[in-house]
């Protein structure tokens, strides 16, 4: 138990339970993807669905993902069990009018001695959009270092992992035109400036892959994947008012109290 010596000001103990982040991330149109057991849907032990908690939308396996994403448990959690070097993804489509702004965030369990990879992406290649028009952006964990670019190379970051490498690690990513921002867990954040990737366009959201494309194995890690968010039109890492510092207050509390 946790004694404290000294008396504290009403609230300061006050957690966040996934009820009160929930009711955060509706009010700002972010999609949740909870890692609670009914969110699912499985057949056996493969995940067929993620329903998301917020946002009224579910995220269904990548044409290559053949059955490959299990449920896994670890100390009452649920989640996206991924394998290295197997296609595991899952995507909803049309998650972004348009990705010229937007943030993302995963907590995840990275695999013992392997690495994470791919973790989140969100891709204007699959939304009926010009194929020579098409881009996408993606956060990956290395091991050593998670990678934050698009593929059209108009913003990169690189930023070592800090985190220990057996516990829950809280990735968030914040795009808006030519500005780039990361966070691990609570942080400092990483930023950059580069040029306009050319994003303003539809998007698909993936989740542990890039695209639907066959292949890319080494694109493709471990680890398990408890939750994941999405901020259409909010920058949570480059604030543009009261409400992004809100949700990143409010995401950093959850990942506190839960993790």
């Amino acid at each position: 138990m946790l004694e404290l010596p000294d008396s504290l000001p009403p609230g300061a103990l006050t957690g966040a339970s996934p009820e009160i982040f929930a009711g955060a991330a509706g009010a700002s149109d972010c999609l949740w993807f909870h890692g609670r057991k009914d969110q699912f849907e499985v057949e056996g032990q493969i995940v067929r669905g993620w329903h998301a908690l917020t946002g009224s939308r579910e995220a269904l396996p990548t044409q290559p993902n053949a059955g490959n994403a299990v449920l896994a448990e670890s100390e009452d959690r649920y989640g996206l069990q991924c394998q290295t070097g197997l296609h595991c993804g899952l995507s909803v489509a049309g998650a972004l009018r348009s990705a010229a702004r937007f943030s993302m965030s995963v907590i995840y369990l990275p695999p013992p001695e392997a690495e994470a990879r791919t973790l989140l992406t969100v891709n204007t290649g699959h939304s009926g959009g010009k194929d020579s028009d098409a881009n996408y952006l993606f956060l990956s964990d290395g091991g050593d270092t998670y990678t934050i670019k698009d593929t059209k190379e108009a913003l990169e970051l690189s930023v070592p992992v800090a985190a220990r490498p057996d516990g829950p690690r809280l990735a968030t990513v914040t795009m808006t035109g030519a500005n780039l921002a990361f966070q691990e867990n609570r942080g400092p954040i990483a930023r950059m400036t580069g040029s306009d990737p050319g994003m303003d366009a539809a998007a698909e959201f993936f989740i542990a892959a890039r695209s639907h494309r066959k292949g890319l194995q080494k694109t493709l890690g471990g680890g398990v994947i408890l939750d994941v968010m999405l901020w259409p039109n909010h920058t949570l890492l480059l604030p543009r008012g009261p409400e992004d510092i809100a949700q990143l207050q409010a995401l950093h509390r959850y990942f506190l109290w839960e993790y």
